[in-house]
């Protein structure tokens, strides 16, 4: 062996890992996206019928989900299990402005996964 060769882990879920994590996470996204849209039909009902763009966000103090899923592990592998991932749902459409002119409406809403809404923002 080279001095600077390593060795991959190379490792194939197994049959139980196939489809429980997507699930999991396709249950919890589906319950943070109908918190935040019930939040922004309240607050901005011109945005209550839009289908929101999702972002899944992390902390930083572990590996984000689709690096943990490329290098082929589990998140259970990992050292510790703090699981502090959010969601981020952008709701967007156009408004009419007082001279006519259209203008972007955008709202944001990121929810964590105890569908606790972290932060929200609205365009001007």
């Amino acid at each position: 062996m080279h001095k600077y060769q390593t060795y991959a882990r190379s490792r194939t879920p197994g049959r139980n890992e196939h489809h429980g994590p997507a699930r999991r996470d396709s249950s919890e996204l589906a319950a943070a996206r109908q918190v935040a849209a019930r939040f922004v039909a309240a607050r901005w009902p011109t945005l209550a019928e839009v289908e929101p763009e999702v972002t899944r966000q992390h902390d930083g103090r572990q590996p984000c989900h689709d690096l943990i899923a490329r290098l082929g592990m589990a998140e259970n592998e990992l050292g510790h299990h703090a699981r502090s991932a959010t969601y981020t749902f952008t709701f967007t459409s156009q408004r009419k402005t007082a001279d006519g002119a259209m203008a972007p409406l955008v709202a944001a809403v990121t929810v964590d996964l105890q569908r606790r809404i972290v932060k929200t923002s609205l365009s001007k």
